[in-house]
């Protein structure tokens, strides 16, 4: 290895870190993309060490990449905060993408007005949402596809950050006129479920097993709200839909009062072992906020 380290290079490498791309850092230094590349070229050759792979089209660090990344973030942070205690920060807008994956019905509800107001005031920031099940979720989240995501399952695994955000009532719907249900007369009703691992029902089922009651496997399973709303008013079966569902979508469905209070928290899910860009890292802290 050599002796002496190419701070360019590295302050190169932190950017791309940092932000969460080559292109992103490129425009925020003002370079070509083939320069940003040039340079963490140059950084790996000096420390004889792979620092980014890429995970489909996205550059994601290696093992080293991030042991690197760790070192010098805490050093750079103070040299920008440095800066910017002697700049007209107002002039430097906050640029950079933030690329979520969420339940659709979770985004519209929580998700979608946070991210109305930080745009407002980030303007140059740019959001990329998708609508996944939160089985389809994990696999993206895990392979650095997204930066994050918004779910009602708790990914058990030691490198996510799972933190409970909002909360969600949960209701049982079906035609009209709606009644309350008891434990028995779930067992005999058919069910619909959101997709084929909805967590929703499965919480159900597990409530009723505790109370030596078995439920029927769903008959239908649907991959989105309105679908399964619209089926449900048709008299297709029953489903569990968050409450705020009934305010998004306008379908004439009964509710049906369960007979236990059924609330499911909403987490932000990101693997702690890759590092955020600031544009994501921002969004992540402004989305933790209590309102």
């Amino acid at each position: 290895m050599k002796s002496h380290w190419d701070l360019d290079a590295l302050h190169v490498f932190y950017l791309v870190g940092r932000l969460g791309g080559v292109g992103t850092a490129a425009r925020a230094l003002r370079i070509t993309q083939p320069a940003v590349s040039q340079r963490l070229a140059s950084l790996e050759r000096c420390i004889g060490k792979k620092l980014y792979g890429r995970v489909g089209r996205s550059a994601q660090l290696t093992e080293d990449g991030r042991k690197l990344y760790a070192s010098c973030r805490d050093a750079f942070a103070m040299l920008d905060s440095v800066e910017s205690a002697f700049a007209d920060t107002a002039t430097i807008p906050l640029a950079g993408s933030v690329r979520i994956a969420s339940l659709s019905e979770a985004a519209k509800a929580f998700l979608l007005p946070k991210l109305l107001t930080f745009q407002k005031r980030y303007p140059a920031v740019s959001f990329e949402l998708v609508y996944r099940l939160p089985y389809e979720m994990l696999p993206l989240l895990m392979r650095g596809q997204v930066d994050f995501v918004v779910t009602n399952e708790a990914y058990r695994r030691p490198q996510l950050e799972m933190t409970p955000r909002w909360v969600e009532e949960v209701v049982c719907i079906g035609p009209r006129p709606g009644r309350r249900l008891g434990w028995k007369q779930l067992a005999k009703m058919p069910w619909m479920a959101y997709g084929v691992e909805d967590p929703l029902w499965y919480e159900l089922e597990k409530a009723a097993q505790r109370r030596g009651v078995r439920l029927p496997k769903p008959l239908l399973n649907v991959a989105d709200v309105d679908t399964i709303m619209r089926l449900a008013a048709a008299g297709a079966g029953h489903a569990l839909v968050p409450e705020h569902a009934l305010r998004l979508h306008r379908c004439d469905v009964a509710v049906y009062p369960l007979p236990l209070r059924f609330r499911k928290n909403v987490y932000l899910g990101r693997v702690v072992t890759m590092p955020l860009g600031r544009a994501a890292q921002l969004f992540w802290d402004f989305l933790k906020e209590k309102d």
